[in-house]
């Protein structure tokens, strides 16, 4: 989504984000959360039963909702820009496949499918671990949740 210039524009627009995560995944979801923020440098403002606030640079609020659904680890997360923009990525029910859209919240979007990739904490730590040397963006990101997990 953010690769292209025309998309970088909307990451400083992030009003909200819905992650879904399967019930034993809530640290996966606050993960995923505190990676967002460590990239964008939102900071920590409140926590909630099923919500973070964090602020970006400027001062302006970030939601972050957390919804608690029966499948993957994460399911879906949405990153809405204000009104003006949504950017989707959902795990299918059955395979291997991400479907990603972009576009006007109310508009009909043409989506994508892309590869996911797996789901079983053993084969993501080992990727991660071959990757060798320190876990910068993994610090980071634990850093900025570390109190909730």
């Amino acid at each position: 989504f953010f690769d292209h210039a025309a998309g970088q524009d909307y990451l400083s627009k992030i009003a909200a984000v819905e992650i879904d995560h399967a019930p034993d995944s809530r640290s996966t979801a606050l993960l995923l959360a505190g990676w967002m923020a460590a990239q964008l440098e939102w900071k920590m403002a409140d926590e909630r039963k099923d919500s973070l606030q964090f602020r970006d640079a400027p001062g302006k609020n970030v939601t972050v909702t957390l919804r608690e659904r029966a499948g993957h680890p994460i399911g879906r997360c949405v990153l809405s820009c204000g009104g003006e923009q949504e950017f989707c990525v959902e795990r299918r029910a059955q395979g291997d496949l991400l479907e990603i859209s972009a576009g006007a919240p109310d508009d009909q979007r043409a989506s994508q499918l892309v590869p996911a990739g797996g789901d079983a904490a053993v084969d993501l730590m080992i990727e991660e671990l071959m990757h060798g040397g320190p876990h910068r963006v993994y610090l980071r990101a634990l850093h900025c949740v570390r109190d909730l997990l």
